[in-house]
Order: C-alpha cells, then sequence, then structure tokens
C-alpha cells in the first residue's frame, strides 16, 4: 500500500516540475495583432470601444479595461486589469476608415508571471480575448458577418 503512495505522489510531484519546466521556458509576455474590417463609420466604432464601461454588457469574458490614452477617432490605448485590479496588459487600437468600413486593429500584449499559468497558457487560443472584443464590437454596431483576421 505505501508503494502506490509513493509512486502516486511521485508522478504528482513529476507533472508538477513538468509544468514548472514547461512555464519556465514559455515567454512571459505574448503579443497578439489582430484586424478586423467593420461595415461602420469610424465615429460610430470609436464611439463602441471607446465606452469601457459598456464593453462587459456585450463582451462579459474580457477582463476590466481602463482608458490609457487616447487620440480621438483614431488611436485608444487600454490597459488591462485582473481581479486583483493589477495591470496585466495593454492593448492599442487603431481605426482606420477606407470608403464605408473602419479596419479595427488591435496590438495587444500581456504578461503572465507565474510559470504554471504560462504552462497552462499555452493551451488557449491566444487569440480569443483580442477576438472576443472585435466580433463583439462589430456585432454592436450591426455587422455580424465581420471576422478577426491576422494583421
Amino acid at each position: 500500500m505505501m508503494n502506490w503512495i509513493l509512486v502516486v505522489m511521485g508522478a504528482i510531484a513529476s507533472i508538477v516540475v513538468a509544468m514548472l519546466v514547461g512555464g519556465l521556458m514559455a515567454p512571459a509576455r505574448i503579443e497578439i495583432a489582430r484586424t478586423i474590417r467593420i461595415a461602420a463609420r469610424r465615429e460610430d466604432v470609436w464611439r463602441v470601444v471607446h465606452d469601457v464601461q459598456q464593453i462587459p454588457d456585450w463582451s462579459p469574458r474580457l477582463p476590466a479595461f481602463e482608458v490609457a490614452s487616447e487620440t480621438a477617432p483614431s488611436a485608444l490605448t487600454l490597459r488591462l486589469r485582473n481581479d486583483s485590479q493589477e495591470i496585466v496588459g495593454e492593448w492599442h487600437l487603431r481605426l482606420d476608415e477606407v470608403e464605408s468600413h473602419t479596419n479595427l486593429s488591435v496590438s495587444a500584449s500581456s504578461v503572465t508571471g507565474n510559470p504554471i499559468a504560462r504552462f497552462l497558457r499555452s493551451f488557449r487560443n491566444r487569440n480569443a480575448q483580442v477576438d472576443a472584443f472585435l466580433g463583439g464590437a462589430a456585432e454592436q454596431l450591426g455587422d455580424y458577418r465581420a471576422s478577426p483576421r491576422d494583421q
């Protein structure tokens, strides 16, 4: 019986060590650049993305945002905060009007200090939060066909 307990404890310890090593090898900072083409005027897109208090209403899985800087209606920098209100990332939004559409681009960077969290992060879709934001903004403007793409 004691041998089985030691085997199980050894297996658990091996998994934790593998996760630590994998997390230490993963980069702490990740960068994502995505764009969506929205069938709306730049000023209308600006109104939606600038109102950070409303973002949880149309995309509840996103973290809390705060406006860090802005150049209306073409550029906006948002900071992301975790549940402990620590800044964990920054998104730079660029709005370019092209004919009757607006290209909304997000360059996102985030830092994960915990190596276990970095290891687990490697199994998630890194674009999910940015895509949820971009798709949600398009839907708020009535454009349900727009889809995010790499820059």
